[in-house]
């Protein structure tokens, strides 16, 4: 029933998209099977959103294993170019047409992989580590996330603050 929704559609093409292009891949499955995941979901104007993808990294999927296993995935199907942002690497890629698979761009940051199909926040994670400021540094937070479930399959929380603009988007 959920897919019926536009944004569960959404989130199910891009989950599907991801699958596409990194689900034949025993490390990659390996990684994603045995490391912390993660999907924000955000503004990115006043109609629009997109979502953050976080997966923890093992030792083997250092920035460079990462980089070198992308252009091989990329190779001949498209290209992948790499800009410096307040510090950081972003690496954008973009595949051809045919593989219906939309660009993305992604970093490393403190052994966490950062993936987006908007490099805009892939920018705005960079911003954010660079800040100093951490959402587990606040309060409320941490006090919800102390309570989450440990035997379940996801957790999931909502930032009330922006909670009504979000959901505005779905009521036109």
């Amino acid at each position: 029933e959920l897919q019926h929704i536009d944004f569960f559609k959404d989130l199910t093409k891009k989950i599907a998209a991801l699958d596409t292009l990194f689900g034949k891949n025993a490390k990659v499955k390996e990684l994603i099977s045995t490391q912390a995941f993660a999907i924000s979901t955000h503004l990115t104007g006043k109609q629009n959103y997109d979502f953050l993808f976080y997966v923890g990294l093992s030792s083997s999927f250092s920035e460079e294993n990462t980089l070198q296993y992308l252009k091989e995935l990329v190779s001949g199907k498209g290209s992948l170019s790499t800009r410096h942002y307040d510090g950081k690497n972003i690496f954008d890629v973009k595949l051809n047409s045919d593989l219906n698979i939309p660009d993305f761009s992604y970093t490393c940051i403190d052994s966490i992989f950062v993936f987006s199909f908007s490099s805009i926040l892939v920018e705005d994670a960079v911003r954010q580590v660079n800040s100093g400021e951490s959402l587990l540094d606040n309060k409320d937070f941490k006090k919800v996330s102390e309570s989450a479930g440990e035997n379940v399959n996801a957790n999931c929380y909502v930032n009330y603050k922006t909670f009504g603009k979000f959901f505005a988007l779905f009521l036109d």
